[in-house]
């Protein structure tokens, strides 16, 4: 199993981008935020400070936060510094970039191999390991070029629902395998507050297990918030400091986090301390006071925190949404403009078969087998928030995928019955086309689908490279002022050594503000405030001016570029 989990890795890291996205070639990255991480990651390379977030060049001339945070940063440094001997750091850690969604992805693929060996023979195990890596979501988020955390998040989520499952089906280790969740949740939530949402589906899935009789979480449940508070506390520490332990942030870890593992703690104390008898002899009981404890704690979280149900969109500047936010696609509804955006959820076409087959085995058997109902919490969570925002797919197709992978295993051993070896072959080879290839097929709808990605792949990857690498090194490599479209600015950043002023970062109000209006305005005296408020010196389109520059006011001077390039790009010098 480890080979065919090396196989889906390489194949969706490498082989996928290069099939799906026709523009790109190996000599870039995948959006815009692979270049911002890897932005940030060279900054503290270059200055040595653990805690500075403010990067002096995006957003200029104020400098932008970045909210990540260090864990992954870490490991991104280590493989640059590891190749810098041969490549120097930045080629070294763009190249290293590529082998870390692969490596993820490849080591979430084992966990659920590990982890459910007891409970799934290797029929079944085949199936998942083949199939999850093939579905639409995790295809995006974890193919080689597009370095970020959402690869390490799918990872954790593999580990916790086989735990999950271990917990309640084996007697032995109980505590241990707890305290590793809760440390593996409060680790998560260090490497970004995505995980979140996966924190509450633990959390869910280890009550409504002792609901329906599984497992008898009450004992463990003080120590299970209390390992993850700690956890959180600790995180926060290594991450910003002791003085750090005064940030209440949304999107990055602070003292806010530690706050949730508390909450956590509070949920567990209903049921674990109010034992009354009732809530020993019905599930309906025992789910009255899970209900009752977790709306304590939203009720109290809320008063604290009124606006934490909107992060990160509490930080989104207004005015920059309609011109450039409502454009990104991963934080859109599933179901946007009486459309269904097929790209990103192309499994739920699976919830037709998951919703019957989970509802059957919940209601049969007694009591309800520990896999069917964490992946009915999981369904239960992930679902509504996908169709909330797209990006929660990633977290929503394993819970989705897990009856698809009993039924088709179930079809699988039924063909195998076949009398000759050539009938066998043949309805295996169907068998396995068929659901291998449904979710590949879904997904290359998104083609059919316009979405955010249009502006980012205007011109190829090479392009982009053989542009930014002759701007680096435009007049001497003296660093400038650029104004480019928001989507180039992230790139900028990290191949160049300009200074950009917008760059796609939602704490990036005012600089992402001026940067869509400068481009977007009809007015060209608007546009020659802007540049002249943020000292601009160069202003670069992809492709010819638009808008107001297509005809280039006076105070635009044209700067001649190499004839391969002038056909892709067009570069101007700001006049006084």
């Amino acid at each position: 199993m480890k080979l065919v989990a090396a196989i889906a890795a390489l194949i969706v890291g490498f082989v996928v981008p290069t099939i799906a996205f026709p523009w790109f070639e190996w000599s870039g990255l995948l959006g815009t935020d692979p270049y911002m991480r890897l932005a940030r990651v060279e900054r503290w390379h270059e200055t040595g400070d653990w805690t500075e977030s403010i990067h002096p060049r995006v957003a200029w001339p104020e400098g932008a936060s970045l909210h990540w945070t260090r864990p992954l940063d870490v490991v991104l440094r280590a493989g640059g510094a590891a190749l810098s001997p041969w490549l120097g750091f930045h080629d070294g850690l763009r190249i290293f970039s590529y082998v870390v969604n692969p490596l993820c992805l490849f080591l979430a693929l084992l966990a659920l191999d590990r982890t459910l060996r007891r409970r799934l023979d290797p029929t079944r195990r085949f199936l998942l390991v083949a199939l999850l890596p093939l579905q639409p979501a995790v295809m995006a988020y974890t193919t080689a070029p597009r370095i970020d955390h959402h690869a390490a998040l799918l990872a954790g989520l593999c580990l916790a629902v086989g735990w999950l499952v271990r917990i309640a089906d084996d007697g032995t280790g109980r505590r241990r395998r707890l305290d590793l969740l809760a440390l593996l949740c409060a680790f998560l939530l260090w490497v970004s507050f995505e995980f979140l949402v996966v924190v509450v589906f633990v959390a869910a899935s280890l009550w409504i297990l002792w609901v329906v009789g599984r497992f008898d979480f009450r004992p463990h449940a003080l120590r299970f918030g209390g390992a993850l508070t700690a956890g959180l506390a600790v995180a926060l520490t290594i991450e910003r400091g002791v003085e750090g332990w005064s940030a209440w942030e949304v999107d990055r870890i602070s003292a806010m986090t530690v706050v949730l593992g508390l909450a956590i703690v509070a949920a567990s104390a209903v049921p674990a301390l109010l034992r009354p008898g009732a809530a020993e002899r019905s599930a309906a009981s025992r789910l009255g006071l899970v209900v009752a404890g977790a709306a304590a704690t939203v009720v109290v979280f809320h008063l604290v925190f009124p606006t934490l149900w909107r992060a990160p969109l509490e930080l989104v500047d207004p005015r920059i949404v309609p011109l450039w936010y409502a454009e990104v696609e991963e934080i859109q509804p599933l179901v946007r403009d009486g459309r269904l955006h097929f790209g990103v959820l192309g499994t739920i076409v699976f919830v037709v078969v998951a919703l019957p087959f989970l509802a059957r085995r919940l209601l049969v058997q007694r009591p309800p087998d520990a896999l069917w109902t964490v992946s009915a919490v999981g369904v239960a969570i992930f679902v509504p928030l996908t169709c909330y925002q797209q990006r929660n797919a990633l977290f929503a197709e394993l819970p989705l995928l897990l009856p698809v992978v009993e039924l088709s295993a179930r079809l699988f051993h039924w063909t195998s019955r076949r009398r000759t070896m050539a009938g066998r072959l043949s309805l295996h080879a169907l068998h396995l086309t068929v659901v291998m290839a449904l979710p590949v097929a879904v997904s290359a709808l998104r083609a059919l689908v316009p979405d955010g990605l249009g502006r980012e792949v205007s011109t190829g990857t090479a392009a982009r490279a053989r542009m930014l690498s002759w701007l680096a090194a435009f007049e001497g490599g003296a660093p400038r002022v650029v104004l480019a479209d928001i989507d180039l600015g992230a790139t900028l950043v990290f191949e160049t050594p300009h200074r950009v002023v917008a760059a796609p970062y939602h704490r990036n109000g005012d600089a992402i503000f001026d940067g869509v209006t400068f481009f977007e305005t009809d007015d060209p005296e608007v546009a020659r405030e802007i540049a002249r408020r943020r000292g601009a010196e160069l202003v670069l389109f992809e492709g010819p001016p638009r808008g107001w520059a297509a005809r280039p006011p006076a105070w635009l001077v044209p700067v001649p570029l190499p004839a391969e390039l002038a056909r892709e790009f067009s570069l101007f010098r700001c006049a006084p």
